[in-house]
């Protein structure tokens, strides 16, 4: 039960994120800008246009959420109609991690346009580092040993460099 409770909040986040990211694309946030003498207010769009990457990478991270939910959904559906072996569920879950890397790779790369590898790199490495903030979060504790983790690591920044590769 305390599973089900942490994968709704999870959603929930995931969804307010959604929502706050939409609300900002379609200027619903007016930023009004101030006028700084002679630079008449280019200084507050610098540095909206630097926080760009920022939103880079927040969109990419959520669709690679999104889509790790979903197939996660599909998995726990299958699971429960086919009674997959311990075997197959481990595999399921490194090909979601992987593909969902890798959409999100993709995604930033369009995004960035230049360094793409670099890009899906950073988007991967983020992906596992909130993969353990949610880990630690529910179980208070990191299941499973160093090579586990290391393997996931690596599964995660690769399937997020080759999507800034393929992009």
């Amino acid at each position: 039960m305390k599973n089900l409770f942490w994968i709704g909040f999870v959603g929930a986040l995931v969804a307010g994120l959604f929502a706050v990211i939409q609300a900002k694309d379609r200027n619903i946030f007016k930023i009004p800008i101030i006028s700084c003498g002679r630079q008449g207010g280019m200084g507050m769009e610098r540095k909206l246009q630097k926080d760009s990457w920022v939103m880079w990478v927040l969109k990419s991270l959520l669709v690679s959420y999104v889509i790790t939910g979903i197939l996660l959904l599909l998995l726990a559906v299958a699971l429960f109609k086919f009674e997959l072996n311990e075997k197959a569920v481990s595999a399921a879950i490194v090909a979601i991690y992987i593909m969902a890397t890798l959409l999100g790779g993709i995604i930033i790369g369009k995004f960035a346009k230049v360094r793409r590898y670099l890009w899906g790199l950073g988007l991967g490495i983020g992906y596992f580092a909130l993969l353990m903030l949610i880990t630690l979060g529910v179980y208070r504790t990191l299941n499973g040993d160093a090579a586990n983790m290391v393997t996931t690591f690596i599964l995660c920044a690769g399937g997020g460099m080759a999507g800034g590769m393929l992009s």
